[in-house]
C-alpha cells in the first residue's frame, strides 16, 4: 500500500470514528422523543478505545502486507547486488 493509500485510509478511519461522538453529525441527528439534545450514539472516550483499535488493527495488516512481499524483497535485493557486482567486473 502506497503512503498516500495509507494517510487517506488513517483520515477515514478517524473521520468515521470521530461522527459517532458528534452531537452536530448527521448518523445522530435522527429524530426521537427519547434522545435527549445533544445525544450521540457513543461517548469520545468509546471512540477512541475505536480509532486506538482501527489504527492498530491496520498496522497490523501493513505489517502483515509488509512481510507477504519479504521473500520478493529479499530476491531483487540479492539480484540488484549481483548486478552490481558484474558491472564492476566488465
Amino acid at each position: 500500500m502506497k503512503q498516500e493509500q495509507i494517510r487517506v485510509t488513517i483520515k477515514q478511519l478517524v473521520s468515521g470514528n470521530l461522527r459517532w461522538c458528534d452531537p452536530n453529525d448527521e448518523v445522530n441527528d435522527s429524530p426521537s422523543p427519547t434522545k435527549p439534545e445533544g445525544f450521540t450514539h457513543q461517548s469520545a472516550e468509546e471512540v477512541l478505545d475505536d480509532i486506538l483499535f482501527d489504527l492498530k488493527s491496520l498496522k497490523d495488516e501493513l505489517e502483515q502486507f509488509d512481510k507477504s512481499f519479504a521473500p520478493l524483497k529479499e530476491r531483487v535485493m540479492k539480484k540488484s547486488a549481483v548486478l552490481k557486482s558484474n558491472k564492476k567486473i566488465v
